[in-house]
């Protein structure tokens, strides 16, 4: 909620979701606006609930920021990010997952045109 509760104060409406009722009510208690910052007890991952969700709000998702709290795993929050990009097209997606900054730190970039590792230092 306090993220969501953040984004809140730089755009007209924000919607956070999450799959825990507890997490929602306490958002609701805390942070909710109504029509400007709301919350929905549903899985991120469920994309028909998503579209349902943007259906009965009339209004289209154009930024979605993702947090996942590393409870799931990296192929299933990649899979989740490509649904959205293909689906919700949005103008912009923010992931936040601990497990995929982890994965990323142990990858080597790699330099197409050159064929080659890219060094950072």
């Amino acid at each position: 909620g306090t993220t969501t509760s953040i984004i809140g104060k730089y755009c007209r409406m924000v919607v956070g979701i999450d799959q825990t009722e507890a997490e929602i009510a306490i958002a609701n208690k805390r942070f909710r606006i109504p029509g400007k910052v709301e919350f929905e007890v549903m899985d991120a991952f469920d994309m028909q609930a998503v579209l349902q969700l943007q259906t009965k709000l009339g209004r289209k998702f154009n930024k979605v920021f993702i947090d996942i709290n590393g409870s799931r795993d990296i192929a299933a929050v990649c899979d989740c990010m490509d649904k959205y990009q293909k689906v919700l097209r949005p103008d912009l997606i923010v992931l936040k997952s601990i497990k995929l900054r982890t994965l990323l730190h142990q990858c080597t970039p790699w330099d197409d045109e050159e064929g080659d590792a890219v060094s950072s230092g």
